[in-house]
């Protein structure tokens, strides 16, 4: 019968890629004003237009307009929203909440995921 003998490290740095694969497990995206996690869909995008639910946007990777009037929201204002997640550049048409006045240009946070959220205004300064 023959043994094989394995380099004497073998075991050390099979042990050391499971740590580091496990720990990479654990890394979490960004929580924007300790209240919108990316892991949950947020992210900070820039208003390109305002206007109603019949408004002619332009182009968008999502809509939410169907699901607001379907909620009752369809005198709310809308923003289309164009945001950056991961390598991918996306839109995104969500309801502005009651109150609140976006303009062109404005940043705000925006939840793909999620039609029911509405963009939420950006207090902190971008720092990068």
């Amino acid at each position: 019968m023959t043994r094989i003998t394995s380099h004497p490290f073998a075991f050390s740095r099979v042990l050391c890629v499971l740590c580091v694969s496990a720990l990479m497990g654990c890394v979490e995206g960004p929580v924007y004003e300790g209240q919108f996690a990316y892991d949950d869909g947020w992210s900070i995008g820039k208003v390109t237009e305002v206007g109603t639910a019949r408004g002619g946007f332009g182009r968008t990777s999502k809509d939410c307009r169907l699901s607001a009037i379907a909620q009752g929201k369809g005198n709310r204002a809308f923003a289309h929203v164009a945001y950056q997640r991961g390598k991918h550049y996306r839109s995104i048409i969500a309801t502005v909440p009651e109150g609140l006045r976006v303009a062109p240009g404005e940043e705000v946070y925006v939840n793909f995921q999620d039609c029911d959220a509405e963009v939420a205004p950006r207090h902190a300064v971008r720092t990068h």
